[in-house]
């Protein structure tokens, strides 16, 4: 019970930095964190196997960015830059974006699931090109699948 305690008092003082204008202690925890995820896989498959299992094509692109944010996070935590919170907040959500897409990398058929459910984000939310509030494009999409492609046609 103290150490979950004390790793949700240490969760807590990280957040309570990061809305003070510090973010470096929670981004170099994070970026900490990322690494013991990468040596556990490596204790688990082995270091030459994890290696070449990052550097397939299929994550090769998601395996270099997180490295590369996991050292630029560290570096920019530890000197100082100027901007430095803007470049940690930055570097925190890109940091976070690169763990998901590498995770994704991992699971069967994920990177395509991922690609789908963004398209769909963009054309719900986003970008569409006409005045509609979420709701009705929402709305208006529901009402063209449940009607059939002639009802789509004649809207």
């Amino acid at each position: 019970a103290h150490l979950c305690r004390g790793r949700s008092l240490g969760s807590f003082s990280r957040t309570m930095a990061l809305l003070s204008g510090d973010p470096a202690p929670l981004v170099t925890t994070f970026a900490c964190g990322c690494i013991l995820g990468l040596c556990g896989s490596c204790f688990l498959a082995g270091p030459k196997k994890q290696v070449a299992s990052m550097l397939h094509k299929k994550r090769r692109v998601s395996s270099i960015m997180l490295v590369m944010s996991i050292v630029l996070s560290l570096v920019v935590a530890e000197i100082n830059v100027p901007l430095r919170t803007l470049w940690l907040i930055l570097l925190l959500m890109i940091l976070s974006w690169s763990y998901v897409t590498y995770t994704i990398s991992w699971i069967p058929m994920g990177p395509e699931m991922l690609s789908q459910c963004w398209r769909w984000c963009r054309r719900t939310c986003c970008c569409a090109q006409d005045k509609m509030t979420i709701s009705e494009r929402v709305t208006n999409r529901a009402v063209r699948g449940a009607m059939g492609s002639t009802f789509s046609q004649a809207v």
